[in-house]
């Protein structure tokens, strides 16, 4: 019984990441923030800046930044963490508002 949670524990955690992974590529520039927590969930960090907003998230060894202006998304980035052995959410940066 034991290893059947654990088993089912990775299959849903592994299937909520690459729902994270796949879903990004439906972020729209012009979207609406509700809309993006529909398709990736509320993000792991979040920094506001005046009208400018930036959400992270990370998966695995992924990491995803979108940014809002005026509570739409203006552009979406990904990087792969290519530190092994860190959590990616271990290298979530402040964001460089300059």
């Amino acid at each position: 019984m034991k290893k059947l949670i654990i088993l089912i524990s990775v299959i849903l955690l592994t299937s909520c990441a690459t729902r994270l992974s796949k879903n990004l590529y439906s972020v729209d520039t012009g979207m609406y923030k509700t809309q993006v927590i529909s398709l990736l969930g509320r993000p792991e960090d979040r920094q506001i800046h005046g009208n400018t907003e930036a959400w992270q998230y990370c998966d695995k060894d992924q990491f995803f930044l979108i940014w809002f202006i005026n509570g739409r998304v203006h552009s979406a980035y990904r990087e792969r963490n290519s530190y092994r052995g860190y959590d990616c959410k271990d290298l979530f940066r402040p964001i460089d508002w300059g």
